[in-house]
């Protein structure tokens, strides 16, 4: 996702972000299955690209805009991440 976004940026004239999908991925890719076994597993995560972020530092002209999920004082969270990525 992050590949596409800033691909596409350059062309843009307006860009409308919403919410990432998560904020962490598996630190480690396996190309094959990880077999059931006894001893429990442990999987790290690394942080996500903050695509909104990274977009809103390089805007230029452009007009961005978009929004965090939240599960907490929604509101609150969401007008504090968008000023601050997309200042107007």
């Amino acid at each position: 996702m992050h590949r596409a976004v800033v691909d596409r940026f350059a062309d843009a004239t307006i860009a409308i972000l919403a919410a990432a999908v998560a904020d962490y991925r598996p630190a480690e890719q396996h190309a094959e299955k990880i077999k059931k076994g006894s001893a429990p597993l442990t999987i790290s995560l690394e942080a996500t690209t903050d695509i909104l972020a990274e977009v809103a530092k390089n805007k230029g002209q452009r007009i961005v805009a978009g929004f965090a999920a939240e599960t907490d004082h929604v509101a609150e969270n969401a007008r504090k991440n968008f000023w601050r990525r997309t200042p107007i």
